[in-house]
């Protein structure tokens, strides 16, 4: 399955049944933006909105910008409005220039201020990390991930935007995880979510050793947060985690359990 056929079964999945309000932050320089566009023009839903930005308007057709059904955002007062409503930040492609600008705090377009301010804000916010990711096969094939000095640099961008708040998912992982916080509201852990993944799971009043656990405070589970943590038997986390089926099959292959905290 390609790039553009993952979006769209993404979207034709999640869009029509969609009742947040979302604001979705597009920069140029990666064919996955104009996927995403051409894919996003296919749908009647009104509750997007998009921040594009001038380097993503210069490589995008201005046909393909008005075929889109979201609302496009032109001004810093628009933007503002639709952060203020916004229950939820989406960044399908974080380029590697959008990627460093918002770890270091400059905002010189509507793309980069709106991300800024949404950290401000405290909006949830989730970006798809192949694009600017030294470790993904395309970037290799490219030969963008040679230099392991400069692939520690975007690693450190990464850490301390994480650190402000975004949750950085791989796309084959994103489409799962946006469904559950869908339909579980906002990602409650319910019996879908881990007991049918046979994932053992550890009740509040089981004593657990703190020497084996490794306390997550974190929205989203991903198999590449539970690698971090597999030297730890018992990952605990919160009640409205979502654990994503790749990382439960990881965590199933690990023998490792979850703990879910108390609220």
């Amino acid at each position: 399955m390609n790039i553009e056929e993952l979006v769209r079964n993404m979207l034709q999945n999640l869009l029509p049944e969609w009742n947040m309000r979302v604001t979705i932050f597009l920069s140029g320089g990666s064919v996955n933006t104009e996927i995403l566009l051409k894919v996003l023009a296919d749908f009647d839903h009104k509750n997007y909105d998009l921040v594009i930005s001038e380097s993503g308007k210069m490589s995008i057709s201005t046909d393909a910008i008005k075929a889109l059904n979201g609302n496009v955002i032109n001004s810093f007062s628009e933007l503002e409005k639709s952060l203020e409503e916004a229950d939820f930040i989406l960044i399908p492609v974080m380029t590697r220039n959008t990627l460093t600008k918002a770890a270091l705090g400059i905002a010189d377009n509507l793309v980069t201020t709106g991300i800024a301010r949404a950290l401000m804000m405290t909006k949830e916010v989730w970006a798809v990390k192949d694009s600017f990711d030294a470790n993904h096969p395309i970037n290799r094939v490219k030969g963008l991930a040679y230099n392991q000095a400069y692939n520690d640099m975007l690693k450190g961008y990464e850490t301390q935007l994480e650190y402000f708040g975004v949750k950085f998912i791989p796309l084959e992982e994103f489409k799962s995880a946006l469904q559950n916080k869908i339909n579980y509201g906002y990602g409650s852990l319910t019996k879908t979510n881990v007991f049918e993944a046979h994932v053992p799971v550890i009740k509040n009043d089981q004593s657990t050793s703190s020497s084996d656990m490794v306390k997550v405070d974190s929205s989203i589970l991903t198999v590449g947060d539970i690698r971090k943590y597999e030297h730890h038997g018992v990952i605990q986390i919160k009640p409205s985690t979502i654990v994503t089926p790749l990382a439960r099959d990881f965590i199933s292959s690990k023998q490792m359990k979850l703990e879910i905290a108390k609220e």
